[in-house]
């Protein structure tokens, strides 16, 4: 059980480094690549395809929980007995996918459907280049409670801007979001996504740092610090750390963003 915990507690923080900065290192299309591999997995499970599950994970493969260990000899052999009829649906979201050499690490959060409910969690995944091909070696799951799904949407929304993804923002603003600059400006949310889809900033750096997530009901509020580094449409040099204070609330099952206000951060002198 040490072991397990060391382990876990390894991937975690590695997780956790992958989580606080744009992902790196990785090509697009080993990114859809992997994506597509993930996405292929949960799928194979579904079907009980065992031949396709035996080519991506590789002969060592080994899966934590809290409480056990499964290798690929187990993973296999789970294929044997059907799922229940009334199994809840899992969709799977907000990828983080980071590569040095031939191992990529993937984050994602799960978003699970079922009678009772919709519950988080969330997956971390070592993928390794064998004979040319990605297979999987490793891979950690656990549950998240409502704060922490929520922090990891914020993660999700730095990717996104990165990437100009109006419609993500499209997705996961409420009707009536609006934005308060650090000058005071507001700004509505058709100018907010326009705002992040003509972007020109080029950024060579964008983290977030210090997440806290307070929930209260159908309302949670998260605040942290976001830095980014780059050059601006001029090429004029920029380094801005921003406060920022997010409002959502849920509805149908998903947080949705009302509002957000954001102030420059000073290093002390």
């Amino acid at each position: 059980m040490r072991c397990l915990a060391r382990t876990m507690a390894s991937v975690f923080m590695l997780a956790l480094m992958v989580s606080s900065t744009l992902a790196g290192d990785c090509s697009e299309s080993d990114k859809k690549r992997l994506k597509k591999m993930d996405q292929d997995w949960g799928t194979y499970n579904q079907q009980q395809d065992k031949a396709s599950l035996d080519a991506i994970l590789a002969d060592g493969f080994a899966s934590f929980n809290l409480s056990s260990t499964t290798d690929k000899a187990a993973a296999m052999a789970a294929l044997d007995t059907s799922p229940p009829a009334n199994a809840p649906s899992v969709t799977s979201d907000s990828y983080i996918i980071s590569c040095s050499g031939d191992t990529a690490v993937m984050t994602h959060r799960n978003e699970i459907r079922s009678d009772s409910g919709t519950s988080f969690a969330r997956s971390v995944h070592i993928f390794q280049k064998q004979g040319g091909a990605w297979k999987v070696i490793a891979s950690v799951n656990h549950s998240m409670d409502e704060a922490g799904a929520l922090i990891y949407k914020n993660y999700s929304g730095m990717a996104a801007y990165k990437a100009r993804d109006g419609k993500w923002f499209d997705k996961n603003m409420h009707d009536g979001y609006f934005y308060v600059a650090p000058t005071g400006e507001i700004r509505s949310r058709s100018e907010s996504i326009e705002g992040i889809v003509n972007d020109k900033n080029k950024y060579d750096m964008m983290e977030m740092s210090g997440l806290n997530a307070q929930i209260d009901g159908d309302m949670g509020i998260v605040t942290g610090i976001v830095h980014t580094k780059g050059t601006d449409a001029e090429g004029n040099p920029f380094d801005t750390k921003l406060r920022f204070t997010r409002t959502f609330k849920k509805i149908d099952g998903d947080w949705k963003a009302l509002a957000t206000h954001s102030s420059f951060v000073e290093d002390p002198q």
